[in-house]
């Protein structure tokens, strides 16, 4: 039996949370292939290379994190459309004519561009192989996304036609 005495060591290396790791598949077709000892998918004939696939995986953690800043953005993008909307609506009834009139239409349409740009960020994700998808950290939201879109064209349209 051992006895230890004092307060407990804290051994930061035993507590870092486990980055999940990518199995390894098919870059053809997404086969797993653990445990595949002939060096073929079995589902498609392509040859598996672990060199290649090595490479593919730390191109894809690039992109995922070059990706998920975007995606925080993306995720919020609505709260920028609806604020916007709002301020542009009052700049419309209110301040018509005006010259806080023009200083809305513009921010208006500024605000607009960025929740289009926020918005349109969600879709990059389709640019990862399907395999990757799942290790993001952060899940696009595609339904902020298209209020986002839809937000943002209605107020770039409006900072032009309305003034």
């Amino acid at each position: 039996m051992t006895f230890r005495y004092g307060d407990p060591v804290y051994e930061p290396a035993k507590h870092k949370p486990k980055k999940p790791e990518f199995r390894p598949v098919c870059l053809g077709c997404g086969y797993d292939m653990r445990g595949n000892q002939s060096g073929v998918c079995p589902e498609c004939g392509k040859p598996f290379v672990y060199s290649k696939w090595e490479r593919a995986v730390r191109d894809v953690e690039q992109q995922i994190a070059d990706l998920e800043g975007g995606l925080w953005g993306a995720r919020y993008a609505w709260i920028v459309t609806v604020v916007a909307i709002a301020v542009r609506g009052a700049g419309i009834l209110l301040l018509q004519g005006s010259c806080f009139g023009q200083l809305i239409r513009v921010m208006g349409f500024v605000a607009g561009a960025v929740a289009l740009l926020l918005s349109f960020n969600v879709f990059r994700v389709t640019r990862l192989p399907p395999w990757a998808r799942s290790h993001l950290k952060v899940q696009p939201a595609y339904g902020s996304a298209m209020v986002g879109i839809v937000g943002g064209i209605a107020l770039i349209t409006a900072s032009i036609m309305f003034k």
